[in-house]
């Protein structure tokens, strides 16, 4: 899937789902020889996370004021509420125990060159709430029962955290 950003059109972000992933460490050993990032599916709400996250790395490389070397690792950084870097890309980054993953781009041969360095499945981003620990997102992000009753929205309260973020 490929979306483009309204506040920067220049940008286009490339998304594959991995499923059944049997090389998950060498993939996080050389992580940083990959133009993408990789992304836990299971603390992922929507695709809209990852954009609204996607937006922010882009804005602080457009700014100069990213917080990683990189746009990808931003992009992972802002998919946590948390501001400790190291905590969050291992949290919502690749881990060696990985058996899916979400390769996030904004180059799309880098997606070609990652079909044939992963060994797994390619699928659809439409069974990414299958994948969605809800619990977990709702400890991490600190969010209350009593919001959820008011919105519904596991993503709207995950995008509220990240579009403040770090302000």
């Amino acid at each position: 899937m490929e979306f483009t950003f309204e506040l920067f059109p220049e940008y286009t972000l490339y998304l594959q789902l991995y499923i059944n992933l049997t090389n998950s460490s060498e993939l996080r050993a050389n992580v940083r020889n990959f133009d993408c990032a990789f992304i836990n599916p299971s603390l992922i709400t929507s695709i809209k996370h990852i954009l609204v996250a996607a937006n922010r790395a882009i804005s602080g490389v457009k700014t100069n004021t990213k917080k990683t070397d990189s746009i990808y690792s931003d992009l992972v950084y802002y998919l946590s509420p948390s501001c400790n870097i190291r905590s969050t890309l291992s949290q919502f980054g690749i881990q060696d125990s990985s058996t899916s993953i979400i390769i996030a781009c904004f180059d799309p041969q880098t997606l070609i060159t990652m079909d044939s360095a992963i060994c797994g499945s390619k699928d659809s981003l439409d069974t990414l709430a299958s994948f969605t620990n809800f619990k977990e997102i709702q400890s991490i992000f600190k969010i209350s029962d009593s919001e959820l009753s008011i919105d519904h929205s596991f993503t709207n309260a995950v995008s509220s955290r990240i579009a403040l973020k770090d302000l």
